[in-house]
């Protein structure tokens, strides 16, 4: 247990719950994977959520909202036990990211946005080059999310994805230590 310089308990730090959310192929889950790790989180992504849920995946509507359902639920299992979490998903409607916003005031957590971006022609390399992963998007479904993206008007983190992992882990490395302190 931490304590203060004349050695009494410092109380528990209440646990975080991170979204890292943005288009395919931003580098969310990349980000997400290296925020889990370095806070240290559980990391929870829409796309095993929705693997695990539906065998033939659709993405309706009634679809995306049970995925999201089932994401928060599982999140807020782990903050009820005190375990820091990463949620990696577009988080596109902000109705999804304030309902994760209010999870975390509900739970007494600490609360984090980071939106992950990328430009267009890096994001399309990317996704053309995707192999092995949980994510189904292809260059057609970013448009698609692109269009439909509602803006981010709550305060938050922003990554740009476009340089290379020495850069991006320097830049992750600054926003865990920003979460921790």
């Amino acid at each position: 247990m931490a304590s203060d310089p004349q050695g009494k308990p410092l109380p528990p730090t209440p646990p975080l719950l991170v979204i890292t959310c943005g288009l395919p192929g931003a580098g969310k889950s990349v980000v997400a994977r290296m925020l889990a790790q370095l806070l240290p989180a559980h990391l929870l992504r829409t796309d095993v959520v929705r693997r695990e849920l539906f065998p033939v995946r659709r993405y309706t509507e009634d679809e995306i909202q049970q995925v999201y359902q089932e994401l928060l639920r599982r999140a807020e299992a782990l903050l009820g036990q005190g375990k820091s979490v990463v949620l990696d998903g577009t988080f596109s409607q902000a109705k999804w990211r304030e309902e994760a916003r209010s999870l975390a005031e509900r739970l007494g957590a600490r609360f984090a946005l980071v939106e992950v971006t990328s430009p267009e022609e890096v994001v399309r390399q990317r996704l053309a080059a995707r192999t092995g992963d949980a994510s189904e998007a292809d260059f057609r479904v970013y448009r698609e999310l692109r269009r439909r993206f509602q803006p981010i008007r709550e305060p938050h983190l922003v990554v740009d994805n476009s340089a290379g992992m020495a850069e991006l882990a320097a830049r992750v490395q600054a926003i865990a230590a920003q979460l921790q302190g």
